[in-house]
C-alpha cells in the first residue's frame, strides 16, 4: 500500500465529515427560510401566487429531500468513522494514534493538537508522518 493510499483511507472520514456539514447547512437554510415565511410569494392584493405551485409545499419538499441527503451522509459518517478507528486502532504508539485521530478524524490542525498535547509542532508533523508510514507497512 502506498502512503497516498494510506491518506486517502484517513481522509475519508474528513470528506465524510465535510459533505455531513454541508447537507445539514442546506436542511437548516430551508428551516430558516420556512420558518421566516420568506417562501410564500404574495401578490400585490395579498393572495398566494400559485403560478408555478405552492411555493410554501415546494420548499417543504425541498426540506425533506435535504433531510433525507442529511441522514444518508450522517450514516456514510458512521461507517467512515468506524472504518478509519479500525485502521487507526492498528497503530502500537498511543501518542500516534492521537494525533492522526485528531488530526484525520476530528479535524484539528496540526497546530492546534500540538498545543493540546503539549508537543511542538515538528514533533506532531513527525508523529503524523511516522504513523502513515506504519500503516502503510501494516498495509
Amino acid at each position: 500500500m502506498t502512503v497516498q493510499e494510506v491518506k486517502k483511507i484517513l481522509s475519508s472520514a474528513r470528506e465524510a465529515e465535510r459533505a455531513y456539514r454541508i447537507a445539514r447547512d442546506k436542511a437548516n437554510a430551508y428551516k430558516q427560510l420556512l420558518m421566516g415565511g420568506k417562501s410564500i410569494n404574495y401578490e400585490n392584493d395579498g393572495s398566494k401566487s400559485e403560478k408555478q405551485g405552492n411555493s410554501t409545499e415546494n420548499a417543504y419538499v425541498m426540506l425533506a429531500e435535504y433531510e433525507e441527503a442529511l441522514d444518508e451522509c450522517l450514516g456514510q459518517l458512521v461507517e467512515a468513522r468506524r472504518r478509519v478507528e479500525e485502521y487507526i486502532n492498528l497503530l502500537s504508539l498511543p501518542s500516534e494514534r492521537e494525533v492522526v485521530t485528531r488530526f484525520y478524524v476530528n479535524g484539528e490542525k496540526l497546530s492546534e493538537i500540538a498545543d493540546k498535547m503539549h508537543y511542538s509542532e515538528p514533533n506532531v508533523y513527525r508523529l503524523k508522518k511516522n504513523a502513515i508510514i506504519r500503516l502503510q507497512q501494516i498495509g
